[in-house]
């Protein structure tokens, strides 16, 4: 009995030992990987580092205010050219890569919108009332959305309460629409904003609910016609606008574009707003922010409204919170994990129906 006592506590030991042995070598294992991504994390941030202080400080000026005015135009990263550059430094390449707007006002008899007459169109070839078209470029992709009746383009408000925003679809789906785009900028603090407070002028169903002369809006006024520009509060009462928001730049006025830098700069998600001469709506967004798509400047926005036709275009709020919604499905391919971002408004399109 002892002796197999003995054998017994000395199998039950070698047992233990080897159970700690076999943690000690799992331990060991994921301390020695852990370590491995450590050091590639640390590498890839060095390189980064030693990429971006090459493009900030480097020869090519074009280069430098790509990625100044790219990182500038975004809500969280707006910090990093400070980094590098001193604030004159980043101010004298605002300035240079800023758009002059055109300041002249929207002439409505360069736009005659189509309304077929029911008894000539029998018998024609039916055109489609909206048209999805796919656009692409050497940085970007996006769709352009052809409304040819622009009385069923108008402005949906995420929230009454102002509490917060919502997701596209929800507002789409809230309205009843076939679609829909984003539309003001909004209060967003370090990329942290909810959607609830929009910012520019903002018009919806003939109700102003906020003005800002200082920010350019884009806006339809009872007969259809789209106004681009910044207003003053006499200047709106004029216009009847019936639904208007935005952002800005001016892309287009009187089928003039805005004067851009003759470089591309600031290279991101975008979303726009135009109208042909035969009163068509031209809504816009272009993705970015991914391998597939890095994003589109103004200058990519100008071009693609002018081969488009539009005789008046303007920039609404781009970034993560570009976006595309059509019967039912998310059509742009946004850069956030979730389907969106949660916005304060929207230019919809109304179903024929409601009429």
């Amino acid at each position: 009995m002892p002796k197999n006592h003995s054998r017994n506590s000395r199998s039950e030991r070698s047992r233990r030992e080897e159970k700690q042995l076999r943690r000690r070598w799992r331990s060991g294992r994921v301390f020695h990987w852990l370590g491995v991504f450590l050091r590639i994390l640390l590498a890839a941030v060095l390189a980064l580092l030693i990429l971006l202080h090459r493009m900030f400080l480097g020869p090519s000026q074009t280069v430098c205010d790509m990625l100044t005015m790219s990182l500038l135009e975004s809500s969280a990263l707006k910090f990093v050219p400070y980094v590098y550059m001193r604030s004159e430094e980043v101010d004298e390449i605002i300035a240079r890569c800023a758009v002059v707007e055109r300041e002249e006002r929207v002439d409505p008899s360069l736009v005659t919108i189509a309304r077929p007459d029911p008894a000539e169109a029998a018998g024609q070839e039916e055109v489609p009332d909206i048209e999805l078209v796919r656009v692409t470029g050497s940085t970007y992709k996006g769709y352009m959305m052809i409304v040819h009746d622009p009385s069923r383009v108008f402005l949906g408000m995420a929230s009454e309460t102002g509490a917060r925003g919502r997701y596209i679809n929800e507002i789409v789906e809230g309205f009843g629409a076939v679609g829909g785009i984003n539309a003001s900028g909004f209060y967003d603090p370090n990329g942290t904003g909810n959607g609830a407070s929009p910012q520019g002028t903002v018009i919806s169903k003939g109700e102003l609910l906020r003005f800002d002369a200082n920010i350019t809006i884009a806006g339809f006024d009872e007969n259809d016609i789209l106004h681009v520009g910044k207003f003053t509060r006499d200047e709106l009462d004029q216009l009847h606008l019936r639904d208007a928001a935005g952002w800005g730049p001016a892309l287009i006025i009187n089928g003039e574009p805005s004067e851009v830098p003759a470089t591309k700069t600031g290279l991101n998600p975008r979303t726009a707003i135009g109208q042909r001469a035969d009163g068509a709506a031209l809504l816009l967004v272009v993705d970015g922010r991914h391998a597939s798509s890095i994003g589109a400047a103004y200058t990519d926005l100008i071009d693609i409204m002018v081969d488009f036709g539009a005789v008046n275009a303007c920039n609404l709020d781009g970034g993560f919170s570009s976006i595309m919604y059509y019967e039912g499905h998310r059509v742009s391919d946004v850069t956030t994990l979730d389907d969106s971002r949660r916005i304060p408004n929207a230019f919809l399109i109304r179903e024929v129906e409601s009429k």
